[in-house]
C-alpha cells in the first residue's frame, strides 16, 4: 500500500527503484573515471611546481605557464572532490527516499 502512494505521489513508481538499483552498476567505471582525473590533476600539479622552480633557477621563460598548470591542476583537483560530494549526495538521497517508502 505504502508503493501505491508512492507511486500516486510521483506517477512513475517502480522506476526509481530500478534506476537507483541500476546506478551501483557503474560504480567501477565512475571510480575509475574520477581517480584517473585526480591523478592527471596531481600530474598537473607536481610538473607545474617542478616548471616554475626550474625557469627561477635557469632565468629563462616558462613561469607563467607552469603557474597555469598548477593552477589548473588544483581546480581540476576541486571540480573532482565537489563532482563525487555531489553525486555520493544524490545517491544517498535517492536511497533514502526508497527507503522510506517501504
Amino acid at each position: 500500500m505504502r508503493g501505491r502512494r508512492f507511486a500516486s505521489v510521483t506517477g512513475f513508481g517502480g522506476q526509481l527503484r530500478r534506476l537507483v538499483r541500476q546506478l551501483g552498476k557503474p560504480r567501477d567505471l565512475a571510480a575509475a573515471i574520477l581517480s584517473l582525473r585526480i591523478v592527471c590533476a596531481l600530474v598537473a600539479v607536481v610538473s607545474g611546481h617542478m616548471g616554475r622552480r626550474r625557469a627561477e633557477k635557469r632565468g629563462v621563460e616558462g613561469r607563467w605557464l607552469s603557474l597555469a598548470s598548477v593552477i589548473v591542476g588544483w581546480l581540476c583537483i576541486l571540480y573532482a572532490v565537489l563532482v563525487h560530494l555531489v553525486v555520493m549526495g544524490l545517491i544517498a538521497a535517492l536511497a533514502v527516499l526508497v527507503d522510506s517508502t517501504d
